[in-house]
């Protein structure tokens, strides 16, 4: 995924990613191509399943998805959407403040552990660190109520995100995702 934004300078230590983005390129229904992701026996059921509410459909509409009821995306669904986002850059934290449903994503940088427990969200609760010109965000905490992208595929409550966000060139944010789940 790629996002467009302004110029931005960075350091080796603390890249500057401050600015605001909006994605371009492959969206995240795109991301798993045509085949379905590989999927536990269960979770593989729920996917067939989405996938039979998914347009096109007499109604046109993609009745199993989440946002067509005005859920929020989550993550990582809301930063593939259409709407542009601002990260702002503190010394403790990085926010992410998302146009799509007014929601705001606050990732630590002040070495806490991610909590054992954490109620479920829609954005989880995420922590950070540098390694060298890269941010690498984990989230944990997600809401099983979201999908991973829009083409259906579920996640358990026990989903863990791992972001690696960096400029692929100065007007160009890359943001790669691993899913453990």
């Amino acid at each position: 995924r790629q996002a467009q934004g302004g110029e931005q300078s960075r350091t080796a230590a603390r890249p500057d990613l401050s600015g605001i983005w909006t994605r371009t390129g492959r969206g995240a229904n795109e991301n798993f191509g045509k085949e379905a992701p590989p999927l536990q026996p269960s979770a593989k059921a729920i996917y067939d399943e989405n996938r039979l509410g998914l347009a096109p459909a007499a109604s046109g509409l993609d009745e199993m998805d989440p946002t067509i009821y005005c859920m929020p995306h989550g993550i990582p669904r809301i930063l593939a959407s259409n709407a542009p986002f601002e990260i702002i850059q503190n010394p403790g934290q990085v926010l992410m403040l998302f146009e799509a449903h007014q929601m705001q994503r606050r990732i630590y940088l002040d070495g806490r552990r991610l909590p054992e427990n954490y109620p479920a969200t829609y954005l989880g609760f995420s922590t950070g660190r540098y390694d060298g010109d890269t941010l690498v965000v984990e989230t944990t905490g997600l809401s099983d109520l979201t999908w991973l992208d829009t083409s259906g595929t579920p996640h358990s409550d026990a989903l863990r995100v791992t972001e690696r966000i960096r400029h692929k060139d100065p007007k160009t944010l890359e943001i790669a995702f691993r899913f453990d789940d």
